[in-house]
């Protein structure tokens, strides 16, 4: 897998480049809607993640009910039956690994596409991926963005889009889960160009 190297978006527009090979590079949305959410998540013991994170919402991706008082949105995307649902959220970490081994592509996990972004790395796996220990696989997307937030500790952006509704072999399917195709761009581009404002703090009462 070659790293996809995030262009800013007027540039992309200017070289006109051609697409990496095997890999879904960044789209730039073509919606002008803002998504937003409150980050709160445990850090350390001692310490929480705390801020915002703000991204161009993606065309299609229609804001759902269910999204948390704090760190997580929900979106879905239809393409005929089926339907993916998203989900974007923050997890706060604290590791000695760089964000760049934090993140598939360059951490040996074998990824739609991979690359770098402002205060850390991102990438993409799918069209399967593990459901976490004794649990199936899911049908569709996951994305991670380590961000540095200070020293060893990191905001990870998440972002999972689960299959629902449809075989994920059928044509509606492929569609959605092309690593090439519209969705995983979006998803790419939203993990490269979300901007955080995230930092840590000691842990308060909730």
């Amino acid at each position: 897998m070659r790293t996809v190297r995030v262009l800013p978006l007027a540039c992309v527009a200017a070289l006109a480049a051609p697409a990496v090979a095997g890999a879904a590079s960044p789209a730039k949305p073509s919606s002008a809607k803002q998504s937003s959410f409150t980050v709160r998540d445990s850090l350390t013991p001692s310490s929480e993640l705390r801020g915002t994170v703000r991204f161009t919402t993606p065309a299609g991706w229609k804001a759902t009910a269910g999204g948390g008082r704090h760190s997580y949105v929900r979106f879905q995307v239809r393409n005929g039956a089926c339907l993916i649902e998203i989900h974007v959220s923050v997890r706060g970490k604290a590791t000695k690994r760089s964000a760049r081994q934090q993140v598939p592509g360059w951490n040996g996990a074998t990824a739609f596409a991979h690359g770098t972004r402002r205060g850390g790395a991102w990438g993409t796996l799918g069209p399967t991926f593990s459901g976490g220990e004794g649990e199936p696989d899911v049908n569709g997307l996951y994305g991670t963005a380590a961000v540095r937030v200070k020293g060893n500790r990191y905001g990870q952006i998440r972002i999972f889009a689960d299959l629902r509704d449809c075989a994920p072999d059928t044509a509606d399917a492929q569609t959605l889960l092309d690593p090439t195709g519209r969705t995983a761009k979006q998803v790419n581009h939203v993990l490269a160009k979300a901007k955080t404002a995230l930092r840590q703090q000691p842990t308060s009462r909730r």
